[in-house]
């Protein structure tokens, strides 16, 4: 007997030895990820922006592809090869010359053909890409040599060319291609990112109530007769206004004949001497 089958008698589960093509899969898959988060991390550059608009804007384009979201699909797949903007121009190559004219595939996998044909044009190492494309689009690498077998002749650069080409896409906008831009976008990019219409969101509503506070105005003695005036005058405020005098309602009915003897209104009580006398006056 066996040491396996007397394993198998004792029901102790056997361990299975793990695939080395699994786990060499894992490691490109995590790979990919890890360089797919730290490329898309702080989005699009400026310059990798200005090559696909350039690129979405030109007059290459049929007009029957116009209508569609083209630079949305151009950054995705960008997004997708983690393309630079070298790898951005020979892609822009082969958009001229294999894809704009050709009507045969849909558009999205004439993309994805031209794009993986520009990084491989450009790169040695392929086992992370080619990982990637064989794991989310089944039957890839069939039918993309089905395709590079029909557009092989027509996708050889010269250097000369690759360099025209960056130098073309990497001029600084002019103000006419400023007016071309598909401002469509960022539209794109502002609803992707916006949290859906029926999130559930903890408002917090502060109300501040408004107090309207008066500043306190000097209590001015009531005039009850003519002595609670000569009475308090030394102890108003030197610096109470003719203003605040207004308030004293001197010409109250309620005075009677007492206001006969008044010639006129002191306009600063303080200065009435204290030793004066009713009398007086």
């Amino acid at each position: 007997m066996t040491s396996q089958e007397k394993l198998q008698d004792f029901d102790i589960p056997i361990p299975t030895k793990r695939s080395k093509i699994s786990d060499e899969s894992e490691i490109l898959a995590q790979k990919y990820d890890m360089l797919h988060e730290h490329y898309t991390k702080d989005g699009l550059g400026q310059q990798t922006q200005l090559f696909l608009r350039r690129i979405a804007s030109s007059p290459e384009v049929p007009s029957e592809w116009r209508h569609i979201p083209l630079l949305r699909m151009l950054s995705d797949t960008c997004k997708e090869f983690l393309f630079n903007e070298l790898e951005i121009s020979m892609w822009s190559i082969f958009l001229e010359k294999v894809v704009w004219n050709n009507h045969s595939l849909p558009l999205h996998w004439l993309l994805l053909y031209s794009a993986y044909a520009a990084k491989r044009y450009l790169n040695e190492d392929m086992q992370v890409f080619e990982h990637f494309v064989l794991k989310k689009y089944e039957n890839f690498m069939h039918s993309y040599q089905n395709w590079l077998m029909t557009h092989q002749d027509l996708i050889k650069v010269s250097p000369k060319k690759l360099n025209s080409k960056y130098l073309a896409l990497s001029t600084p906008p002019t103000l006419l291609e400023s007016e071309i831009i598909d401002y469509n976008y960022y539209v794109d990019d502002i609803l992707q990112i916006a949290p859906p219409s029926n999130a559930n969101e903890k408002e917090v509503k502060i109300e501040v109530a408004s107090i309207n506070v008066e500043p306190d105005e000097p209590k001015l003695p009531e005039l009850l007769n003519l002595n609670s005036v000569l009475k308090d005058a030394t102890e108003m405020p030197d610096q109470l206004s003719e203003k605040a005098i207004s308030h004293y309602d001197l010409f109250q009915p309620s005075l009677g004949n007492e206001m006969d003897n008044i010639p006129f209104l002191l306009p600063n009580l303080s200065r009435i001497p204290s030793n004066i006398k009713e009398e007086d006056i």
